[in-house]
């Protein structure tokens, strides 16, 4: 079991993104808003990171990747636009989860926008 333990740590660990945050707060925002976020993000495994798609949770949420490819060390930007004038124009609080699909050790990674519909 030692011998197991060792030869685990020893291993590589592959790919692995790391986002500094997780969530982005929008605040309070008017009902006809197209909202803009960055998410950056370092690769912090040994091996190259490949992002296949990045997929909003609804139609109204759109994620891009600054790059396909990221080498260990290196870092990326995840672009998040959220255009709620014709999804979402009711006052009250929102949460979206977007999904960055890779070849890291979970396979994706979630991050999330939030804030909340008020009357302008």
């Amino acid at each position: 079991m030692l011998a197991c333990g060792i030869t685990c740590l020893m291993a590589q660990k592959g790919p692995e993104i790391h986002f500094e945050n997780r969530t982005h707060d929008f605040g309070e925002v008017g009902t006809s808003a197209l909202l803009k976020c960055v998410f950056p993000f370092t690769n912090t495994g040994d091996s190259v990171l490949v992002i296949s798609y990045v997929r909003g949770s609804c139609e109204c949420i759109k994620g891009k990747c600054s790059r396909d490819t990221i080498k260990p060390g290196e870092t990326g930007e995840i672009e998040v636009i959220f255009d709620k004038t014709s999804t979402h124009t009711m006052p009250g609080p929102f949460m979206r989860t977007v999904m960055v699909y890779n070849n890291g050790i979970n396979g994706y990674e979630r991050i999330y926008v939030k804030g909340k519909v008020v009357d302008k």
